[in-house]
């Protein structure tokens, strides 16, 4: 008999457990459509709302901002500054000199990089239904999809598929010529022919960019001869979008910082970026990596932020200030140890000001934060809450729904006492034991 600790409820589970129990639907009646949108309306109030109050042990985590120099002002969320979760944030040198525009890098490890993934929902050279054949037969073969002349006209296939207008991608291209003597490969940028080359190796591959201009492209592989009977087999076909891969930031030899995508990973030490290396960088520059950019935090915790040097590694201990504190400071641009921070959440991305100001491109500022609560938006997700919680969240959905089923004040009552009897009972779970000290304020 195999038993396990953790206890994992959907969102639907727990709404309907709320409904059933709080005597809002019946046990013989099925749970309607708008029945789990108030469920879900009802779930993120209370997620929302107890995070407010502190509830959030478990909410709480590690980012990491690498700083720029001079600067003391940085945005963290979605739209701000290069920060990951400490998990997700790596570090490794170059492994030799690279210079201006290389796209090709050579680094000491590539380990824990992630390239930019196909993202073909099916593989289009093994399937004859995803292709339009334009003069010719198409037949799914193991190596690929091969293209057969019908007639005296070059005999080619098409493959579309729907693309975001604006958004970068990158094709790339794998072709055996069999019996003809070349094969041309394009893509369509709606209407137009966006790219093309021809490959004529035996065996070749290409890799061309494009952006997109319409809702689809069409990618054509086709014979250039145009003998009947000639041949040539698609052997692969990845279709990529260039920023899915890891955020690379490489230290140059002037001193800055240079931030792009990891295209490719080749090898333990070879990797490819999407867009090339804005100036020369030496061997042994720091790189630094993510793959998913820190989400704005709901605030940043007094204890354990630090300030260290990505080379030495060492941490210097970071106090926070209250913004009046900050904004008394006379010189705010002054270089040194940086020992201090103010944060406020605001609305899209949280606003962090620091001092001092880095004077290296090697500095970071770790921070313990907490992440905002997660919003439900179908009853097939995944409770973001620890399973001690799950009773005091079931009783307070079914308080925070109660009026939208008209119930008594003395139902409600009922509800709302016992929800706020059981979180009282359960917050003393969470809490997180530690000593309390006191020292005057000499400042």
């Amino acid at each position: 008999m195999t038993t396990s600790s953790i206890l994992a409820k959907t969102a639907g589970k727990i709404i309907e457990q709320a409904l059933r129990d709080a005597r809002i639907v019946a046990v013989e009646q099925p749970i309607q459509d708008i029945d789990n949108q108030r469920g879900l309306d009802a779930l993120n109030n209370v997620a929302k709302y107890w995070q407010t109050q502190d509830i959030n042990l478990w909410l709480e985590d590690q980012g990491v901002l690498p700083l720029i120099v001079g600067q003391a002002r940085y945005l963290l969320g979605p739209n701000g500054a290069e920060s990951a979760n400490a998990d997700d944030f790596f570090n490794t040198t170059l492994g030799a000199a690279q210079v201006a525009a290389d796209t090709a890098i050579t680094v000491a490890s590539s380990a824990n990089m992630t390239a930019a993934p196909n993202i073909l929902s099916t593989d289009p050279t093994t399937s004859v239904q995803d292709w339009t054949a334009i003069n010719s037969a198409t037949l799914a073969v193991s190596s690929g999809l091969l293209i057969t002349n019908v007639s005296s006209t070059a005999g080619g296939a098409n493959y579309t598929l729907p693309v975001t207008v604006g958004q970068t991608y990158r094709v790339r291209f794998g072709f055996t010529l069999g019996t003809s003597s070349s094969c041309a490969f394009s893509v369509l940028n709606g209407a137009t022919v966006a790219d093309t080359t021809t490959l004529t190796a035996s065996s070749a591959s290409t890799e061309l960019t494009i952006t997109a201009v319409n809702s689809t492209i069409t990618f054509r592989a086709q014979n250039v001869s145009t003998t009947t009977g000639h041949t040539g087999t698609v052997a692969s076909l990845q279709y990529v979008d260039d920023q899915t891969g890891s955020r690379i930031g490489f230290e140059l030899t002037d001193g800055s910082r240079y931030w792009d995508y990891v295209l490719n990973v080749n090898s333990a030490t070879s990797i490819d970026i999407t867009t090339g290396l804005l100036t020369a960088a030496s061997s042994g520059l720091t790189v630094f990596f993510y793959l998913t950019k820190l989400e704005r935090p709901m605030r940043l915790l007094r204890k354990g932020c630090t300030y260290s040097d990505s080379i030495t590694g060492s941490e210097i201990p970071v106090n926070r200030w209250a913004r009046s504190q900050y904004l008394e400071q006379p010189d705010k641009n002054s270089t040194g140890t940086i020992n201090q921070f103010t944060y406020r959440p605001r609305l899209n991305d949280g606003e962090l000001f620091i001092w001092q100001v880095a004077g290296s491109v090697n500095n970071i500022f770790r921070f313990n934060y907490v992440r905002p609560a997660k919003v439900y938006t179908e009853t097939t997700d995944e409770l973001d809450f620890p399973s001690e919680f799950y009773l005091c969240l079931k009783w307070a959905i079914a308080a925070d729904i109660g009026p939208s089923y008209g119930l008594s004040d003395s139902q409600q009552m009922i509800l709302e006492s016992k929800a706020a009897s059981i979180l009282e009972n359960t917050l003393a779970h969470d809490t997180e034991m530690d000593a309390m000290i006191l020292q005057p304020d000499f400042s």
